[in-house]
């Protein structure tokens, strides 16, 4: 059974990945402090661990979440990708966007002192 560490929250927004100098126009699916679910548009694929920016344009905002990655996995054009490094400025958002979906604050404040303390 997979135990996840952070919570996932299902969020629609469009978004646009780069990789390899070529950008691909997507749709977020789904969000955590350590990851998002993305449906990229064209048929592409690419190996695990492959490095990634992802741009995520907030609905009726001016906001866009930017944030460096890898892929995971594929799966058909949806693309499972990790968060590796987040400006403090798209972290906020992300971490509102996720308190205002989760009914247990407690459980938000321990995500945010796992994602902030390094693995050991």
């Amino acid at each position: 059974m997979e135990r996840r560490r952070f919570s996932r929250i299902p969020f629609q927004a469009p978004a646009e990945v780069t990789i390899l100098d070529k950008s691909y126009d997507a749709k977020l699916l789904d969000l955590s402090l350590k990851g998002v679910l993305l449906f990229v548009e064209d048929s592409v694929v690419f190996e695990p661990n492959e490095k990634v920016m992802i741009s995520i344009h907030l609905p009726q905002s001016s906001v866009v979440v930017s944030l460096e990655g890898s892929i995971v996995k594929q799966v058909d054009q949806q693309w499972h990708c990790k968060v590796e490094h987040i400006e403090l400025d798209s972290l906020s958002h992300i971490r509102r966007l996720i308190e205002l979906n989760l009914a247990d604050e407690a459980l938000l404040e321990r995500e945010l002192e796992q994602f902030i303390t390094p693995e050991l």
